[in-house]
């Protein structure tokens, strides 16, 4: 790996100078920082550039496919399908990163960790659904709940012939209350982690205040900033057919340009080869590892979900049904966690308010959005009460 251009740090600043649309957000993330702390952060993103080292993640086999979505099921699993401890789980992911967030790392695997639970689990993997053809440039939020992730579903709840839970991370848990109504008789039990829904909230915590004042914020940045950054990428879209992985990388590195600062200077100190080490890179290489969203889904999640807050307010349609919280009958677990920038306390525990009581529940970890699957405190903060959940 090559170490230049020196100095990277001008380098980085003439990039972060030319960021349409987010620079003023690059701009006050610098801002508070020595040039000591500033060259240390340069140092921090060096040491990553260089680091050998290359997770082996779990051998799993496809059990479906359509096009580039296919269902993957660990190798290793060696769980008794006749007797299982619960329902069959099916992970969920973003559509904008890639589906390992769940094998992130063999300490931090959540499909791992809850198939030796127990719990048969299989992850959905969207693959690069903006490569599968010009065509799937006019491919809705509805016709792909309906064709892929539907089918989905159904296909594990065949496959054991009973009703299975389902677990959607960030968009994924956007996406799975869209299609609740389509696959109702297929569910047993849906969790929501970390499911962006009010994209215009504002409330905090009055339990955690200050921390939930800064994550809002940082949303509220978030908000502001897609509003200046859509008319760039917007016609982007247009030309291309899809959303680059790029453009997105760039919105959301400019929200996170206080937290990066941070993370670089901390990466730095950590010791050469250790576990804490080893998954930072990870969780790294991950948050690197985009994938391009087809043309019609992105400008439907820029316009309809952060700018119009569709969900939230009642007007989001899948195949002409109203997706209405207050509708869905039955047990349905959001995790919000409380120090969540990206999809904040107030935003996902919006869905958990317009579920009808008998049917919610909800965990607050004190954790990140990342932090929920792969941070020091998720398998005691959020998987061990989610597995508890689930085996009730």
């Amino acid at each position: 790996m090559r170490e230049g251009p020196h100095p990277l740090s001008v380098y980085l600043g003439l990039a972060a100078a030319n960021a349409k649309g987010v620079q003023e957000f690059v701009m006050q993330g610098a801002a508070g920082y020595s040039q000591d702390e500033l060259t240390k952060m340069v140092c921090g993103i060096q040491k990553y550039q260089n680091f050998r080292y290359h997770q082996e993640r779990l051998k799993t086999q496809k059990v479906w496919q359509d096009g580039t979505v296919s269902i993957l099921m660990p190798d290793e699993n060696i769980i008794s399908l006749e007797a299982p401890v619960s329902a069959p789980l099916l992970l969920i992911p973003s559509l904008i990163n890639k589906a390992y967030i769940f094998d992130l790392a063999q300490e931090r695997s959540f499909l791992r960790w809850m198939n030796d639970k127990g719990i048969p689990t299989y992850l959905l993997d969207w693959g690069d659904l903006a490569a599968e053809g010009e065509g799937n440039s006019l491919l809705s939020t509805s016709q792909l709940l309906r064709t892929k992730m539907c089918k989905a579903i159904e296909f594990i709840s065949k496959r054991h012939e009973c009703k299975i839970d389902v677990l959607g991370y960030c968009m994924g848990g956007t996406l799975l209350a869209g299609c609740l109504h389509i696959v109702r008789e297929s569910l047993r039990k849906t969790v929501f982690l970390a499911a962006p829904w009010d994209f215009h909230a504002k409330g905090v915590s009055t339990n955690t205040e200050t921390q939930m004042s800064v994550a809002d914020k940082e949303h509220q940045e978030l908000v502001e900033m897609v509003r200046n950054w859509a008319p760039i990428v917007l016609p982007i879209i247009e030309k291309k057919g899809y959303l680059p992985k790029e453009n997105t990388q760039s919105l959301f590195a400019a929200l996170g340009a206080r937290s990066a600062v941070h993370k670089f200077i901390k990466f730095v100190s950590m010791q050469g080869d250790s576990p804490e080490t080893r998954l930072f890179v990870s969780a790294e290489d991950w948050l690197n590892d985009g994938v391009d969203l087809p043309g019609r889904i992105a400008r439907e999640c820029i316009q309809g979900w952060f700018l119009d807050n569709e969900p939230a307010s009642g007007s989001w349609y899948v195949d002409d049904q109203r997706i209405n919280p207050e509708k869905f009958n039955l047990p349905s677990l959001v995790v919000a966690a409380r120090k969540d920038s990206l999809v904040p306390f107030s935003n996902a525990s919006a869905l958990y308010e317009q579920i009808p009581q008998v049917y919610r529940h909800m965990i607050a970890p004190d954790v990140g959005h990342v932090g929920l699957i792969v941070g020091r405190n998720a398998i005691k903060e959020v998987w061990q009460p989610l597995h508890h959940w689930l085996c009730e």
